[in-house]
Order: structure tokens, then sequence, then C-alpha cells
């Protein structure tokens, strides 16, 4: 009775005989066995049959591990794979599917907390479509993010719902230049932690080259040689340059277009965790300019990263590089980004080009049975209310955008990023915020599940805020994009 039901909704929705088949052959499968048990690292070995929606079958040697942060405390698990010559793993191998790239390296990203499984899918793609790199006439291959396509996954058997095939971003993605002897030339970086440097604020510590992690950052390549003095440097420069400074080098060493896409995806999709974690920090070339690419795209269209809907859609979200650009207004920025929006918002974010692929990527998932099947293995109820929020949600946002990118010509100042300090820490019934953030700023707090506990349009007299209302445990104080742990007792 279940398929007859979606079935019938389907064609409810307008979609004809011929369109539920063609949809319903769409849907590529992947099959694991393995006999270790699948650990967070290292990979363990295993073997992997493709079979595409285009008929295209690919049989390998693999490496399995378990992959994320937070998400690694859901019952889905997502997995990174690697492909192997031999069941050693001595040796990778490149496949391909579908239209995506050729590689070794790949993630099943289970969308565990995503209760449509769509709010990954739809970011990823609007990335790809609404931003090229500015060197795509020579790297006609490179891609400015990770394209991702939906495949069926089992493991020993067992099957395990739908996931997201995600290419990496990774130098090969973006086509950077391999260093040459000791001298380097494509740079890749990625924000993993909310820490000052990823925010372009002032970082507490100093970078030291025998470390693969620095402020918030992780070294990704070059490989062979680890020398923080250029993303220092930078970091550095957006922020303590003179405004005149500023404004005379920023262009000479970010890509600006990149910049206005990178900070209109950031607010369209509402991605709290994407300011400064969750970014690559990018370089083609030497003295080339550097740009940001996305990723871990899951808590976006209105939803947090655990899963939770947030109803917030009135607010800017920032860090000091960009507050820099609009206070700073370099070569009309706050013009050429009120026109870059209006540009998008006529074409490929438009109220109807939204709505569309909203339903589009509903509707696949629906006439391929997916949101029953996910159901039947894991804890998991489908809703049309959430599809319902996602749109009213998606209105909500685009009114505020609108007439934020529309009048932002006429903003004042918007203030510098800067870091927080808290004490006491651990605290009783009160913390005391420090630092050169902006102090008009708002402020939440957040339990470990990310569930928002306490949250003010601006901080109290004194910089005070009371947390007798919390129970005893961890919490994660954000201030205009910034973070810092503090605990109850």
């Amino acid at each position: 009775m279940r398929y007859k039901l979606t079935y019938l909704f389907i064609l409810s929705l307008g979609l004809t005989v011929s369109n539920l088949s063609d949809l319903m052959s769409q849907i590529s499968t992947i099959s694991i066995h393995t006999d270790e048990t699948i650990l967070d690292e290292p990979k363990v070995p295993g073997t992997f049959i493709y079979i595409g929606f285009d008929g295209n079958i690919i049989s390998s040697n693999i490496g399995i591990e378990i992959r994320g942060g937070f998400s690694q405390s859901f019952s889905k698990k997502t997995y990174d794979i690697e492909f192997w010559n031999d069941p050693s793993g001595e040796e990778t191998i490149d496949v391909q599917f579908g239209d995506l790239r050729e590689d070794d390296d790949w993630v099943l990203d289970a969308m565990f907390n995503e209760p449509l499984r769509i709010n990954s899918y739809m970011a990823h793609k609007l990335w790809l479509d609404m931003n090229q790199l500015y060197y795509q006439n020579d790297e006609p291959k490179a891609k400015s993010g990770a394209d991702v396509m939906y495949t069926k996954v089992t493991i020993n058997d067992e099957y395990q719902g739908i996931y997201l095939l995600s290419e990496q971003v990774d130098r090969f993605q973006m086509k950077l230049k391999k260093n040459i002897n000791s001298q380097i030339k494509g740079e890749l970086y990625k924000g993993y932690d909310s820490d000052d440097a990823v925010f372009f604020n002032n970082p507490d510590e100093t970078p030291n080259n025998n470390s693969m992690t620095w402020s918030g950052y992780e070294y990704r390549y070059p490989t062979d040689v680890i020398d923080w003095s250029n993303v220092a440097e930078l970091v550095n420069f957006v922020a303590n340059s003179t405004d005149a400074d500023f404004e005379q080098e920023i262009s000479n060493r970010f890509d600006i277009d990149n910049l206005m896409d990178y900070f209109i995806f950031l607010n369209l999709t509402r991605m709290l965790d994407n300011r400064g974690k969750n970014i690559y920090l990018c370089r083609y070339d030497v003295d080339e300019p550097y740009f940001l690419a996305p990723w871990d795209l899951d808590g976006s269209w209105g939803l947090l990263w655990n899963g939770t809907n947030d109803t917030d859609t009135e607010d800017i979200l920032s860090n000091r590089l960009f507050n820099r650009l609009i206070d700073t207004n370099v070569n009309g920025y706050r013009q050429n980004i009120s026109d870059r929006w209006n540009e998008l918002r006529n074409s490929i974010i438009s109220d109807n080009e939204l709505e569309s692929k909203i339903n589009e990527a509903h509707q696949f998932l629906l006439a391929n049975d997916i949101y029953a099947l996910e159901s039947e293995v894991w804890d998991y109820e489908y809703s049309i209310s959430d599809l319902n929020y996602m749109f009213n949600w998606l209105e909500d946002r685009l009114d505020y955008l609108d007439d934020y990118f529309n009048n932002i010509t006429d903003v004042e100042d918007i203030g510098d990023m800067g870091s927080i300090n808290i004490y006491p820490n651990p605290a009783f019934n009160q913390i005391t915020v420090s630092g050169d953030f902006d102090k008009s700023s708002s402020f939440r707090i957040y339990n470990v599940l990310g569930e928002v506990k306490l949250k003010n349009g601006i901080l109290s007299q004194g910089n005070r805020i009371d947390i007798n209302d919390l129970v005893s445990g961890m919490y994660v104080l954000e201030i205009f994009g910034l973070k810092k742990v503090f605990y109850k007792i």
C-alpha cells in the first residue's frame, strides 16, 4: 500500500508515467563487502561494485573508513573510500562515476541530518552553477568545488539507504599548480575549526612548520613541504593592514569575483559553519590571487548541522575579510555585489529556479521510493511539512536578502570581526565576554547537540551573560561568527 500511495502522490505533483519512468532509471547502486569492522581510521580492505544508471559497471578493491566529526554520532555513517589496485592498498587506481571526475578518493555522504536528503545536494549543485574559476579557460577540467550524485548503498548485503557520492575538494579538483623543487606554487588550506585565522582575525598562536594545523586551518597542499608563511602573511594583511593598503592590494591578493559569489552563496544558504570553518582557501599558482571554496554543506537552507530547523532568516553571515570589503567599498564593491545579486536573482537563484530545483530533487527521491526505504532501515520519518518548511524559509530568506543587497550601497560601516574570550571559565551563574568584536552583535549559546539554548539581540552592559538557566555541561558561545567553548558548573 505504501508504494501505491507514493506513486499517487508523485502523480499529484504533475509527473507523468513517462516522467516517472525516467526518474526511476537514473539512480545508481553501490555494493560494498568487507570482513573487517569499519572504523574512523585506518581504512580497512573491502570490495566494491557500482552499477550506474547509464549501464556503467565498476568493480574494484577498496579501503573504507568512517568520515566526519559530529556526524560520527549518527547511526547512519558517512564514509571515505579509496580505490586500490589490489587488497593490500599499496597502489591506488582512479575510477569515474557518471559525469563526475576520475579519481581514487571518494566520499559517501550519509545526509542523515537532512530530513529531505536534499540540502547538501542543492548546495553543491548551486555553488558549481554560480561560480567559475577565474582561470577556467586555461584549466577547462577544473571545478570550483565538489560535484555530487545520488546513489543507493548496501554494505555486506544490508541496505544502508541513499547517499551522496561526492568528489573531493583537493589540488586535482581545482588543477592547482604543482610545486617545483622547493618553490611552492599551488596552495590549499582546509578550514576545519572555528579559530581566529579562518575568520581572518589576529590568531593567538604563531604557525609552526612542524605542524599540519594552525589556528583553524589544516595544511592540505603541497604535500611534500609545510610552510605556513604565505597564509600567515595573508591573514595578517586582512586583519591588520590600513584601509589604504587594504584598498590598494586586496584585488591582487584575492579573486574579488569569487569572494562576491561566496558571500552571496553563504548568505543565501545561511550556512553558519561556512564563514571560516568549512572553507577551503586556495591558490592556483605563485603570485596569483587566492579564492574560496565551500565544503560540508549540510547545515544549509534553514537547517543546523545537527538536523534541527533554525528559523532565523534576518541576519547576515560574515567574517573580517567580507566586512572589510564592504566597509572600505574597494573599487565599488558594494554596488558590484548588489549587481551580482540581482544578476543571479534573475537567473539561477530566481524564485522559480530555486523552487524548481528543490522540487526536482524531492521528486527524484520520491520516484525511487527513497523516503520509504530510509524509514525501513533508520530512525527516520518522512514528512511533507519538511518541504513546506524549506519553501517558507527560503521565501523569507530571499525577501530579507533582496532588501539587504539592494540597499547595501547605503550601509554604514558594519565593524571589524575580532576575537573573544570568556571568563570565568568554568562559570557558575554568569560569564563575561571580552574582545575587539562588534559590541552590537547578537549572540547565541549552543549545547553539544547544536541546540540553541540562549540568544539575544545584543550583549548586556558590561558584556555579561546570565547562564543561570543552563544545566551543567559544555556549551559554545557564538558572536557574529566567532565561537568559544565554555563550561557551566
